[in-house]
C-alpha cells in the first residue's frame, strides 16, 4: 500500500513497513549512514541518519452529541529521529538539513573519530571511505580531543581479511554479514564502551566462501583484503561493469584496473542476480588473465605469422576438408562467439557434427541468507543451449569423437576462451590425432594448442565484449577491462575473419553489438534484443525454454 510523505519538502512515495532512510536514498536525497546497508537487517547503532520527524496533523475534531466541538488535539510533536529505524507514515514530514539536524550529526562525528587515528595516508580504504566522507560534509573543521586515543588489536581474522581495530567504529555490519547472510556467525563485538571492537570467536576464524564480503560492507578501513592490501589507490583505477564467470549464476561485478593489470573485484547490486555479494572464488578469478602461458601470436604448423596469414590458412584448410568437418566450442565463449561458430561451421558443412567443451563441475552451495554458489563452473551453458541446441550440449563432443573414429571427419575447429577445461582422454586422444587441427585458445598449455596446426590467439572474458546467458535465463553483458596480450584477439573478430573468407568474400568485421542483432534475427531466445535493452543488469531471455537451467 502506497504512503505518501514529505522529505525537504518533496513529495515522496514509499510502501507500508518501510523506513525513512530508503525512501529518502531511492529519491536521490543525501542522507548520511555507517551503519545501514539494504542487503541486512536494521542495527540503528550508529545515529548519523539523523533527521527531524513530524508526524501528520491529526484531524480536526467533530461535533460532539451536543453540537460542541471538543477541544482540538495538541499539534503533533516534531522530534530528531534516526531515519534507518523510523517507519514512514501518510502526512508525515521529514526535515534533514534543519540546524539541530546538523549540529546533531556534527556531535555525531567528534564521537566517532575521538578514537579514530586518522591514518588516511596509509589506510587502503581511503578515496572511498564512509568516514571521510562524512567528516568533510557533516564533521567539525577541527577536533577538540587532547586526550590519548584507544588503541585496538591489528590482526589477522582469517585468510582472506585482516583488521585494524583502531579504525573500527563497531557499526556492526560484518557481524550482521556473517550472521544472516553466510550463516557462519564467525565475527562478533569484543569488550565494552569506548574498547568495543570486532573480532572472531576464539578458534573460530573468518573462512567462509563469502569472506571478502565482510571487508566490503566495512564503510571504513577497518576490515582490510589481503588480496588488496597497500596494492592500489583507488583513484588510480579505471572500473568497467562486468560479469564474473566462475560459475553459471553470472554474478555482476565491477573490475577495476591500473595499467591494464586487473586489481581487485567487488560484486554490483543485481537484486535478480546475485543481491550485493560474491564469493572469494569468483573476486579472486580476475588473476586468470595474467597466467603464465597466454597465447600471443598466430602459428601455422608450429611458425609464427601474422594474424591474416592464420585466418586465410584456417579457412584454406577446413574448406579443403570436403565438408569432413567437425567443431567444439567452450561453455565459457560468448553468445555472439557461439553463433558465429555455428554459422561457420553450417558454411564448411550442413551437416557438420558441433559439440562443447567445458570446466568441471563443483559443490553448490546456498547460504542462509539466499546466496547460492553453482556446481556448473561455466558461465555460459544456458546460452549453448540456445544456440547450438541440446545435441551439441549433452552429447556433442562425444559424437565429434565418434565421427572421427568412424573416418568420417578429419578436420576439427576448436574455439575456447576458458583455462583450464576439462578433458577427457579420449577428446584429447582424438586431438592429437585429427589431420587438421585449427584452434582459437588462450593458454599454451591447453590440449588443443599443443596439438594445433592452425593456431590463432583469442582473449579471456575481460578482455571483450558480449553477452552470456546465466542459469536463471538472463542475458548479460560482459564488457573488456583490460587490452589483450600481444597479438591475441576476440573471437569474436577471428570467427567473422574466418567466415568472410567464404565466397564471395565478407564485408567486414562487426561489433559485439551488431553479431547480437544478428543473433536476435535468428535464435529466438534472443528476439529483437539489442545491448541497449541488455543494459548492466540484463533482461530475462525471450523464451525460457531455450535459455534457462541447464
Amino acid at each position: 500500500m502506497p504512503i505518501n510523505f514529505t522529505i525537504d519538502g518533496k513529495q515522496v512515495q514509499g510502501e507500508k513497513g518501510e523506513t525513512v532512510l530508503p525512501v529518502a536514498l531511492r529519491n536521490n536525497i543525501d542522507v548520511p549512514y555507517f551503519c545501514y546497508h539494504p542487503g541486512l537487517s536494521l542495527s540503528g547503532n550508529c545515529r548519523m541518519c539523523l533527521v527531524r520527524v513530524t508526524p501528520a496533523a491529526p484531524p480536526p475534531p467533530k461535533p460532539g452529541p451536543d453540537g460542541k466541538l471538543p477541544p482540538a488535539p495538541p499539534p503533533p510533536r516534531s522530534m530528531l529521529a534516526i531515519s534507518c529505524m523510523t517507519q514512514i507514515a501518510d502526512g508525515m514530514t521529514v526535515d534533514t538539513k534543519t540546524p539541530d539536524v546538523l549540529r546533531a550529526r556534527e556531535g555525531v562525528m567528534e564521537f566517532e573519530l575521538i578514537n579514530h587515528p586518522l591514518d588516511c595516508p596509509t589506510c587502503d580504504q581511503a578515496g572511498e571511505c564512509f568516514l571521510q566522507d562524512h567528516s568533510y560534509q557533516h564533521g567539525r573543521s577541527h577536533g577538540r580531543f587532547y586526550e590519548e586515543r584507544q588503541m585496538k588489536h591489528t590482526k589477522s581474522l582469517g585468510p582472506t581479511i585482516s583488521i585494524w581495530g583502531s579504525r573500527c567504529i563497531v557499526c556492526s555490519r560484518c557481524v550482521r554479514f556473517t550472521d544472516e547472510i553466510t550463516g557462519t556467525g564467525e565475527l562478533c563485538i569484543v569488550n565494552r564502551s569506548d574498547h568495543s571492537v570486532v573480532d572472531v570467536f576464539p578458534g573460530k576464524p573468518l573462512d567462509n566462501a563469502l569472506s571478502m564480503c565482510a571487508e566490503d560492507v566495512c564503510p571504513v578501513g577497518a576490515l582490510i583484503s589481503e588480496d588488496f592490501k597497500f596494492k592500489a589507490r583507488v583513484w588510480f583505477m579505471k572500473e568497467q561493469k562486468t560479469l564474473c564467470a566462475g560459475c553459471s549464476v553470472g554474478c555482476n561485478v565491477v573490475a577495476e584496473q591500473v595499467n591494464e593489470e586487473i586489481a581487485r573485484l567487488k560484486p554490483r547490486e543485481n537484486l535478480a542476480v546475485n543481491d550485493w555479494w560474491m564469493c572469494d572464488a569468483g573476486r579472486l578469478s580476475y588473476k586468470q588473465h595474467a597466467l603464465p602461458g597466454r597465447l600471443v601470436e598466430a602459428r601455422v604448423d608450429g611458425k609464427a605469422v601474422t594474424r591474416a596469414e592464420a585466418v586465410l590458412a584456417a579457412w584454406q584448410r577446413l574448406s579443403a576438408a570436403g565438408g569432413a568437418v567437425a567443431g567444439l566450442v567452450s561453455l565459457w565463449n560468448t553468445n555472439e562467439e557461439m553463433f558465429l561458430f555455428r554459422r561457420l561451421m553450417k558454411l564448411l558443412s550442413a551437416v557438420a557434427p558441433m559439440g562443447t567443451l567445458e570446466k568441471s563441475h563443483g559443490e553448490r552451495k546456498q547460504f542462509k541468507g539466499g546466496f547460492v554458489i553453482e556446481g556448473d563452473r561455466n558461465p555460459n551453458r544456458a546460452g549453448a543451449r540456445a544456440i547450438l541446441g541440446d545435441v551439441a550440449l549433452e552429447v556433442g563432443a562425444t559424437a565429434v569423437r565418434k565421427a572421427f573414429e568412424a573416418g568420417t571427419v578429419n578436420a576439427l575447429l576448436v574455439v575456447s576462451g576458458a583455462p583450464e577445461l576439462a578433458i577427457s582422454p579420449e577428446i584429447e586422444a582424438m586431438l592429437a590425432r585429427v589431420k587438421t587441427l585449427v584452434v582459437l585458445d588462450v593458454l599454451e598449455s591447453s590440449s588443443a594448442a599443443k596439438y594445433a596446426k592452425v593456431r590463432l590467439p583469442a582473449t579471456m572474458h575481460w578482455e571483450q565484449d558480449g553477452t552470456f546467458v546465466n542459469v536463471d535465463g538472463r542475458v548479460q553483458r560482459v564488457r573488456p577491462v583490460i587490452q589483450p596480450p600481444g597479438d591475441a584477439a576476440p573471437a569474436l573478430e577471428l570467427l567473422q575473419e574466418i567466415v568472410n573468407r567464404h565466397p564471395p568474400g565478407g564485408s567486414g568485421v562487426l561489433s559485439g553489438d551488431g553479431v547480437f542483432r544478428q543473433l536476435g534475427a535468428e535464435i529466438e531466445a534472443f528476439r529483437e534484443l539489442t545491448y541497449r535493452e541488455v543494459g548492466d543488469l540484463g533482461v530475462p531471455a525471450r523464451t525460457a525454454a531455450q535459455a534457462v537451467k541447464a
